[in-house]
């Protein structure tokens, strides 16, 4: 997997979602996030953009496979797991596990640091501003992440993305 962390810290001035969001609930889905169901899969890459304060043009994509509980939040009634942040927190969530799919430089597993935590909350915020999220809502999901995420963040999944064989056998059972 290709590192989605910029090697420095980064202002982000711009936020587009390039695909659409394709989830799937299979009936068979596996057990693989720390003993959870796996709630909901990205049956599809799922491809946004951002642009930088020196107007260069990034792209993060999570990849078909990924497990998601969608929008995690500990007051599902201030936060539903389902609004216009659904497809911020889809990213934000790649960007959450990602790491433990990237190779070190030495051949050991990616050495997380808090400047990655930084971006995924700063691009969960920039992709609520994208989807018209109002400004106290998405302050609201922001100082949240900011305050609560450091432990999910830093601490391994487990198996946060399906095989290609899993995702396969999830889509042949729901049909898709």
């Amino acid at each position: 997997m290709k590192n989605p962390y910029p090697k420095k810290s980064v202002e982000i001035i711009g936020y587009e979602y390039l695909t659409p969001l394709h989830l799937v609930r299979a009936l068979n889905a596996p057990k693989v996030r720390k003993g959870r169901d796996a709630m909901y899969i990205l049956a599809e890459d799922f491809v946004v953009s951002y642009r930088t304060a020196d107007d260069k043009l990034h792209f993060v994509t999570a990849p078909a496979g990924m497990v998601t509980d969608l929008t995690s939040s500990p007051v599902h009634s201030v936060v539903a797991p389902t609004g216009p942040w659904l497809e911020a927190a889809i990213i934000h969530d790649f960007l959450y596990v990602a790491w433990e799919a990237i190779p070190g430089a030495l051949g050991d597993s990616y050495k997380t640091t808090k400047q990655d935590r930084a971006f995924a909350d700063d691009m969960l915020h920039a992709g609520c501003k994208a989807a018209g999220v109002g400004w106290f809502k998405r302050n609201m999901i922001y100082a949240a992440v900011r305050a609560g995420g450091w432990k999910p963040f830093y601490e391994a999944d487990g198996v946060s993305f399906l095989t290609a064989k899993q995702l396969d056998e999830v889509l042949d059972a729901k049909g898709c």
